[in-house]
């Protein structure tokens, strides 16, 4: 049965004991050491560098604990092969972490590796990778995050491609179903399938939480073979993310973004095919349905730079989550989980924000087409309705409305 040695106990519990920057640190001078140093990019949110698989793993440096456990507070119970710490461990993902530097240390593979800060936060660090790179720069077949509790479960979130989960699972895992984590968001975007791995935890989030040591080394040596497979069959093609969305999944259609287009997964005929878009329609990137041009709105990810369109159906059920820049009247798509921390009468989105630190009173004022005959928020709070023919309406300046 796979177990920690002296060596991998005092390890694992001196990465527990680390700060989330002290973990980004760590990793930084580990893939130093084992990559290309023009493979690898570090920031305060995110390290991630390139190798030679195909394939990315994924893990987070934070934990939901303010303060690292005391290096004099683990115990472990060899006979049951369960490791806890009463002031709150975080293996949720201090063993995902841990499970990457054995696959780069003891198996040594070259994966592409990604560790992001902010997780549990709402994904901020993940948020903030995909602004710095809308898409993934080098062959990517899948990704695979080590951060689910348990012994077995394979989470695919809203990843509705069946060929990548029998292909997953044929390695001793089985489907579950889990909520948010950060390959929820680099998924999409990037266009490539992504599967969460149970890495041993249970009861995470609590002071209670414990780390079963023999799971989580039973998920590494698979893993470990799952990168093999893939490093010795290079002709294995690229798992795409196929989103299932409302009633595209119940006719067998599947919308996903890749490399500036748009295709679909046809269930009936097994195949990818484009996705033609008629003249003077867009598709929305919520709901992927085609809607009239005039009907979408421009609204971005909360840290990310590039516009998505939105329907207006779509912007109706989540318009509580729809804020507006008050300075360069940019609407931002904020995570439920951090609403609380948003004043959505005074918001500066991270551009503007930065801006101001650095004096640069400068903004962008963008114009927003409006569809006549409908009403949309202002970015000051206002409802703008238009009777008569498309109008513009410049974000940040108030007008006169006749309601």
């Amino acid at each position: 049965m796979p177990t920690f040695s002296v060596k991998e106990r005092r390890n694992f519990q001196n990465l527990c004991h680390l700060s989330e920057r002290g973990v980004l640190s760590l990793m930084t001078d580990l893939l130093h050491q084992k990559y290309d140093h023009d493979k690898i990019v570090s920031t305060p949110s995110f390290v991630y560098a390139f190798g030679d698989i195909p394939v990315a793993l994924v893990a987070h440096a934070d934990t939901v604990f303010k303060i690292p456990p005391a290096l004099d507070n683990f115990f472990y119970d060899q006979d049951r092969d369960v490791m806890w710490n009463p002031d709150g461990m975080g293996a949720d993902d201090r063993a995902g972490v841990f499970a990457i530097i054995q696959i780069l240390r003891k198996y040594r593979l070259k994966p592409h590796v990604i560790i992001t800060t902010g997780e549990e936060s709402g994904c901020i660090g993940a948020g903030k990778l995909i602004a710095h790179m809308v898409q993934f720069k080098e062959p990517l077949k899948f990704m695979i995050q080590l951060d689910r509790r348990n012994r077995k479960d394979s989470v695919y979130y809203d990843c509705d491609n069946p060929e990548f989960e029998k292909f997953i699972n044929k390695f001793g895992f089985k489907t579950e179903w889990g909520t948010f984590t950060d390959i929820s968001v680099l998924g999409p975007v990037w266009g490539v399938a992504a599967v969460n791995l149970s890495i041993g935890y249970e009861d995470e989030h609590h002071e209670i939480e414990r780390l079963h040591v023999d799971w989580m080394y039973e998920t590494i040596e698979k893993t470990v073979q799952i990168l093999r497979e893939v490093q010795s069959h290079p002709e294995m093609k690229s798992f795409k993310y196929i989103p299932a969305y409302g009633s595209y999944y119940g006719h067998g259609y599947h919308y996903t973004y890749s490399d500036g287009l748009w295709d679909y997964y046809d269930e009936f005929d097994g195949e990818y095919k484009p996705a033609a878009t008629p003249k003077g329609f867009r598709h929305c990137d919520w709901c992927h349905k085609e809607v009239p041009e005039t009907n979408t709105i421009p609204v971005r990810f909360e840290h990310g730079t590039t516009d998505l369109d939105m329907c207006l159906s779509c912007h109706e059920k989540v318009s509580h989550q729809v804020v507006w820049c008050k300075q360069c009247g940019t609407a931002y798509y904020i995570p439920q989980i951090n609403m609380k921390k948003v004043n959505v009468l005074d918001y500066l989105c991270e551009v503007c924000r930065d801006r101001k630190l650095n004096g640069d009173s400068e903004t962008v004022q963008p114009s927003l087409k409006v569809l006549p005959g409908s009403s949309l928020p202002s970015p000051d709070g206002q409802v703008v309705s238009t009777v008569e023919g498309e109008q513009n309406v410049v974000p940040g300046q108030r007008r006169n409305v006749n309601l």
